[in-house]
């Protein structure tokens, strides 16, 4: 038996990625989790371990530091307490999760003689590269510490084809690619859909202003009067969520309804018929997204509406689960449901419940642990 720590800034009892990831490994092995709040599991060792994030005068001297690329001062004082708190563990490997924990993890295994995996998730040095602040400040940093540590680790895994070969033309390794898929859930099939003819219609996501979901709220009256159009919504933003709501105050066909915890996702988006989602290519990540709710409607065994997101519209195509508009206009996916016969939609489902075991966590399972 091994003994594994895994690293993430995240809350580990809600992080869906990672705390699947300690279920898998705590089977067979010792698991120490590093986070900001322990996972959902008796046998895991827990220890809390944060930024160091500070006030105005800490983030003002970060910015002149990366202003001066002055990456290695900026990282260690922002994480260096996260390095005090797991010096003096010992552990055979370590998982480190998202950028901002690799070097902790590259100067953790110089004192263990541990071997890293590297789970990237998606990719850091062009995450929001449509933003000019951020590429002003983050993008030189987030690029030089992939390149000075990644090389450095066992192996890497991420999300999406695309975003491994960014990876290989940057560093000159390709991550084995993991998607975020959720469990299968074996008790769920398509439901029919209802007597009077109705197409209820889902999205379910964080209320983040860089999602463009006023895109998705624009369809509502674009509709014809038989779809429900329905939003599952985290308030990350109470500010935006506010927006939304009132971007769709006239709309009667569109409702705001309370979020599901993660586990009862499935669960709950069985109870629709489309899961949709229009994602604008406004950056590198969001261009190459394979997120998690993508699966979650698989699971939900819904028909799936999207815009034509390269890795999304690859599976749609391929399972035959749903429609891909032709861009990002919310006037285009209209269009293309407005034509949906009921038939259609009963179609798609069926296809998606085909699907929803090879594009499940147990596909990922194995080749995680291998």
């Amino acid at each position: 038996m091994s003994t594994i720590l895994s690293i993430s800034f995240s809350n580990l009892g809600i992080d869906p990625r990672v705390s699947r990831q300690i279920n898998w490994m705590a089977e067979k092995h010792t698991v120490v989790a590093a986070g900001l709040e322990p996972p959902k599991r008796a046998d895991v060792r827990f220890v809390r371990v944060a930024p160091a994030l500070g006030g105005v005068v800490s983030k003002g001297l970060r910015a002149i530091g990366l202003l001066a690329r002055q990456h290695e001062r900026v990282y260690w004082s922002t994480y260096g307490a996260a390095f005090a708190a797991l010096q003096n563990e010992r552990p055979d490997l370590i998982i480190a999760n998202d950028l901002d924990t690799l070097p902790l993890a590259v100067r953790l295994a110089e004192r263990s003689s541990a071997k890293i995996l590297y789970d990237a998730h998606e990719y850091a040095p062009r995450e929001f590269d449509d933003e000019w602040r951020w590429r002003l400040f983050r993008a030189p940093y987030a690029t030089a510490l992939t390149k000075k540590y990644a090389p450095r680790v066992a192996a890497i895994t991420t999300v999406g084809s695309a975003i491994a070969e960014e990876f290989n033309s940057l560093i000159g390794m390709k991550p084995e690619v993991l998607t975020n898929a959720p469990a299968y859930n074996q008790e769920l099939s398509p439901q029919p859909l209802r007597s009077d003819g109705t197409i209820r219609i889902i999205h379910h996501a964080g209320a983040i202003p860089s999602r463009r979901i006023e895109n998705m709220v624009a369809l509502g009256p674009l509709l014809h009067e038989r779809f429900e159009l329905n939003f599952m919504l985290v308030e990350n933003e109470p500010a935006y969520a506010a927006h939304l709501r009132s971007l769709a105050a006239n709309h009667k066909r569109t409702s705001f309804l309370t979020p599901a915890p993660m586990l009862e996702l499935p669960a709950r988006l069985n109870q629709f018929d489309l899961g949709v989602y229009i994602l604008e290519p406004t950056n590198f990540n969001n261009r190459n997204a394979l997120p998690n709710k993508f699966f979650e409607f698989l699971q939900g065994r819904l028909g799936i509406a999207i815009g034509p997101t390269p890795e999304m519209a690859r599976i749609v195509r391929e399972t035959g689960a749903g429609v891909v508009a032709d861009d990002f206009r919310p006037e285009s996916l209209a269009r293309i449901l407005n034509a949906l016969s009921p038939e259609d939609v009963m179609r798609f489902k069926q296809a998606s419940h085909a699907a929803a075991r090879e594009h499940s966590a147990e596909s990922n399972r194995e080749k995680w642990l291998g």
